[in-house]
């Protein structure tokens, strides 16, 4: 937020790109490896961006790579819910799996430390930040509840 990457959004990049060059310390890097470089610190729980940041970003490779180093076995978990479940079709399983893992990004901890607030306050920001198309979308509760994430007495999603 301090540096400016919050209002950047994807043109995030340019801000370190500017800082190096006015400080006679260009380097020839581009975005690629900006965004690399931010996968290892996003997975560590090292930087912990709002959700206007974390929505505004391509979803496909970053929630991916999260995903494969913040708390695997949970996400897993969640997934092996999905198919116990009955449901089928990648897309709505990946949906749900990027809105666990944006609250993870956001908020730290693993798939057993998320909160219905935290499901709220997603949904919120999502409706406030994203406009596509998946803003009432809400397997993601459904397959924490089912996990047993929010304790038995937790509403239905």
């Amino acid at each position: 937020m301090a540096g400016g990457a919050e209002e950047a959004g994807r043109d995030w990049t340019r801000l370190p790109m500017q800082w190096l060059s006015e400080h006679q310390r260009a380097r020839k890097y581009d975005r690629a490896d900006l965004c690399c470089g931010m996968i290892p610190l996003l997975g560590g729980q090292v930087v912990r961006p709002a959700y206007r940041w974390l929505l505004r970003q391509r979803p496909s490779q970053l929630l991916a790579h999260i995903r494969s180093v913040t708390d695997p076995a949970g996400l897993t978990a969640l997934k092996d819910q999905y198919t116990a479940t009955g449901h089928a079709g990648a897309n709505d399983c990946n949906n749900a799996l990027n809105r666990v893992t944006w609250i993870v990004t956001a908020k730290g901890g693993t798939v057993h430390d998320v909160t219905i607030g935290d499901c709220v306050e997603l949904q919120h920001a999502i409706g406030e930040h994203q406009t596509n198309g998946y803003q009432g979308e809400h397997l993601f509760y459904a397959l924490l509840a089912g996990l047993g994430v929010f304790g038995p007495d937790a509403p239905h999603g």
